[in-house]
C-alpha cells in the first residue's frame, strides 16, 4: 500500500542504487559519508520520482527537497538489517523477500522525516543538514564566505556548497579547518587556505 505522508517534513537522504545479493537486500548511498542518524532509525521512506527530478537531485548543490508533483510513488519500508558497505550500505527491508523485489527499488530516492536530522543540542553536536542556511566565516581574514546551500561527500570528507559571489563555491568541511559551529547564531568559523574561495 503506498504511504500518504506531508513532504515538506521530509528531506531527502540518499538512494538506492543497486540490488545486492538473491535475499532482497539493497545497497544504498547516502549523501553524507556517516550518517549518524541512521542510529535512531528502524524505516525509510522509499520513493520512486520522475527523471527530471532524479537529475536535479544528482546536483550537489541541489535542494533536497521533493514535491508531490515529482513523485510516482512513496512507501514507508521498515528495515531488519543495514551495515557499511565499500562506499555505501546494504539495507534489508523487511518486506523486500528477493532480488526482483529489490530490483524493484533501484533508483528510488530515500526520505527520513526531519526531526530524525535534528540533534540533540548539546554542546558541539549537530548533524549536517542543521547547518545549511548557516553563514560560514573565514576567520583569519575575517571574511564572510557565504552561506550554507548543500552539502555533498567527495569519498573523501564532507564538502559544504556555499551560495556567493565568489569564484569558489564549496570548502571541505573537516576539522582541521573547522575552529567552531555556532549553533545559536548560525555561524560556522574556519580558518581556510589562502585563496580557496579564488579556485
Amino acid at each position: 500500500m503506498e504511504t500518504k505522508v506531508n513532504l515538506e517534513n521530509y528531506y531527502t537522504v540518499g538512494w538506492v542504487q543497486a540490488a545486492q545479493g538473491i535475499k532482497g537486500e539493497c545497497f544504498v548511498r547516502f549523501y553524507t559519508q556517516a550518517p549518524e542518524w541512521l542510529d535512531h532509525m528502524s524505516e525509510l521512506l522509499v520513493t520512486k520520482v520522475t527523471r527530471p527530478c532524479i537529475d536535479r537531485l544528482k546536483k550537489v548543490n541541489s535542494d533536497k527537497m521533493i514535491s508531490s508533483e515529482e513523485v510516482l510513488e512513496m512507501q514507508l519500508h521498515s528495515f531488519s538489517k543495514i551495515k557499511p558497505h565499500k562506499n555505501g550500505y546494504i539495507v534489508k527491508f523487511k518486506t523486500v523477500s528477493d532480488r526482483n523485489a529489490a530490483e524493484l527499488l533501484k533508483g528510488a530516492m530515500l526520505l527520513v522525516h526531519t526531526e530524525a536530522l535534528e540533534s540533540s543540542k548539546q554542546e558541539g553536536e549537530y548533524f549536517l543538514k542543521e547547518v545549511i542556511g548557516f553563514e560560514v566565516i573565514d576567520q583569519a581574514n575575517n571574511l564572510s564566505c557565504g552561506r550554507v546551500k548543500s552539502f555533498y561527500n567527495n569519498g573523501a570528507h564532507e564538502i559544504l556548497v556555499l551560495d556567493n559571489e565568489f569564484t569558489g563555491k564549496e570548502v571541505p568541511f573537516v576539522d582541521h579547518f573547522i575552529v567552531k559551529v555556532d549553533i545559536a547564531q548560525k555561524v560556522i568559523h574556519m580558518n581556510l587556505p589562502e585563496g580557496l574561495l579564488d579556485l
